[in-house]
């Protein structure tokens, strides 16, 4: 009866060890490309570059609307999703990563997720999106530049999410410089 069963030993260890090799590999490869978690609400955002967004605060035409007693464009634009697309991350925009955030040029992102930020390499082109908070100091109108807060913020490699969706998404108005 025992040298019935000899020949199966080998192949059941070889089905075991194929299938434990394609278990590991798939699964490496598979969280290597799966996209990052984005909020369904983040596919409605609106495209701008980031000195877009930090004119509609720090412009002449915005002071000069505060002298008026105007509000500032950028006010409208707190709590929008807003995306930025194409960014090149430099050193400097990830001195900060251990004290929570990511430099996209004049914006200071805080992640989504608290692990988001620890993958990220200097050197990369990335799309960022999260939720404009306004500007980091309270009394903003006092200087001409400042830096914006963005909350709930996910980077991505550039163009590995389509945002907006398409058919969604807002524009970014544009205020005359007079």
């Amino acid at each position: 009866m025992r040298n019935k069963f000899r020949w199966s030993y080998p192949i059941l260890a070889s089905i075991m060890l194929a299938s434990l090799a394609l278990n590991f590999g798939c699964a490496k490869k598979e969280s290597f490309d799966t996209p990052p978690f984005i909020p369904a609400s983040y596919y409605n955002c609106i495209e701008a570059a980031t000195y877009d967004i930090a004119f509609s605060y720090w412009s002449p035409y915005s002071m000069r609307l505060k002298d008026e007693g105007s509000p500032i464009p950028g006010e409208a634009y707190r709590d929008l999703v807003f995306v930025v697309k194409g960014y090149p991350l430099t050193d400097w925009s990830l001195k900060d990563v251990d004290k929570g955030y990511v430099m996209i040029d004049m914006i200071k992102c805080y992640p989504l997720e608290s692990m988001d930020f620890s993958k990220l390499k200097p050197k990369t082109m990335v799309d960022m999106v999260g939720i404009n908070k306004g500007p980091e100091e309270e009394n903003y109108t006092d200087f001409s530049e400042g830096i914006l807060v963005f909350k709930d913020c996910v980077i991505m490699p550039a163009g590995s999410v389509e945002l907006p969706a398409e058919g969604q998404g807002g524009e970014m108005p544009v205020y005359p410089s007079y």
